[in-house]
């Protein structure tokens, strides 16, 4: 991500900006959910007792109620997966509920897929968005918890609420369990990358030279990881593009942009197979919001630079070391003493590392341990993340 974004507001407006967060995402989100829940049990109580005279008039009201908490759920579980939770319908309660309703009730549901990790990084922040593909097709994953650390491509089972196409998943552990997990990215040696220049069909220009971005990432980026790994890791690969995509630059789809890309550097006769890291770049797109956006871990990975801004050092060491594996680099702020009292976690805490919010800093000491490990054959731990 473009991390001077990260550091200017960090030196303008403080701490007060991540206490004030830190409240704001603390907070519960008010009770529609609650009360149309309720809503929906008294009216299915009326009903079942009710005269043959009323009982359309309260058909047609429960249906329109449960139709709007639908909508409501479906809005609030990615802020708000706990609340979901908390006022999801018991099986006992959704068993007497009549069969015109069901399609828009959530259900329990376990299923069995192929997880994709991946993580955008804004300017003020950052959110990770998981994804299950599933033989009945592709599910967001919402956690009321921090998730354990699973890398892309991990084949794992998930129990939780459903609505619609998206799963609440409790903090519980059991909620969650690997079948196969991910195999690690190699981390040591060449690292072959090719970068794909894209551009929108409705703005088809071209903000940086293709040699540009070559500088950047085989010599910049590649240079970075050779002297964090000790001579042990580097860069090597190809720059191609301008592409132009059936796409416009007013909307944002990660997946779509980088299938165009893809499919256009096929046509130009590029063997996508030959490489392990994929990365798209693309000019300015507000939509997008996010600086740059990668997956953890895959095989192939995929990253993706939003504008000729964030062409730098910051965004490409710190979304292909989301490609190896890497999460971000914490701090953690106590009111008081060191590590008592009141402590705030800074998601991009650590001033000092590109995985935090330097702009060219080595990998901390953990991050570099995490790296090495993987490479000598440690494959994912199912650990939360270290706070550092």
């Amino acid at each position: 991500m473009s991390f001077r974004f990260i550091v200017t507001g960090l030196l303008t407006v403080g701490m007060a900006f991540f206490v004030a967060v830190g409240l704001a995402l603390a907070q519960r989100p008010p009770s529609t959910a609650q009360s149309l829940t309720d809503t929906l049990v008294a009216l299915n109580a009326r009903l079942q007792t009710a005269a043959p005279a009323e009982r359309a008039a309260l058909s047609s009201r429960l249906l329109g109620v449960v139709a709007t908490r639908q909508k409501t759920l479906a809005a609030l579980v990615e802020g708000h997966p706990d609340e979901v939770l908390r006022v999801a319908l018991p099986a006992a309660v959704r068993s007497r509920l009549p069969s015109t309703v069901w399609p828009y009730i959530e259900q329990e549901a376990a299923l069995e897929g192929v997880v994709l990790v991946l993580h955008e990084d804004w300017p003020g922040g950052g959110r990770y968005r998981h994804f299950l593909d599933t033989k009945s097709g592709r599910y967001s994953l919402h956690f009321a918890g921090r998730p354990t650390h699973l890398l892309t491509g991990s084949r794992i089972r998930v129990k939780g609420i459903q609505v619609g196409t998206t799963l609440a998943l409790s903090a519980d552990v059991t909620t969650i369990q690997t079948v196969a997990p991910a195999a690690v990215p190699n981390t040591f040696g060449e690292q072959r990358t090719l970068v794909i220049l894209v551009n929108f069909q409705d703005n088809p220009i071209q903000p940086y030279t293709p040699s540009d971005a070559q500088g950047v990432v085989f010599g910049t980026t590649s240079n970075f990881f050779l002297e964090n790994s000790y001579g042990q890791t580097w860069l090597t690969g190809d720059v191609v593009g301008w592409y132009t995509m059936r796409l416009d630059g007013t909307t944002c789809d990660s997946g779509a942009i980088a299938t165009y890309a893809e499919a256009a550097a096929s046509a130009a006769g590029v063997d996508l197979s030959a490489y392990v890291h994929r990365v798209y770049t693309f000019p300015s797109n507000a939509a997008c919001g996010f600086a740059g956006a990668a997956t953890v871990g895959g095989n192939p990975s995929r990253a993706w630079i939003n504008g000729p801004d964030n062409m730098s050092l910051g965004t490409a060491g710190h979304e292909l070391g989301h490609n190896l594996g890497l999460l971000h680099s914490h701090s953690l702020v106590c009111d008081g003493t060191t590590m008592v009292g009141t402590c705030t976690t800074l998601e991009y805490g650590d001033g000092l590392d590109v995985m935090g919010w330097s702009p060219s800093g080595h990998f901390n000491a953990f991050q570099k341990e995490r790296l090495a490990a993987d490479h000598h054959g440690h494959r994912e731990r199912h650990l939360p993340a270290r706070r550092l």
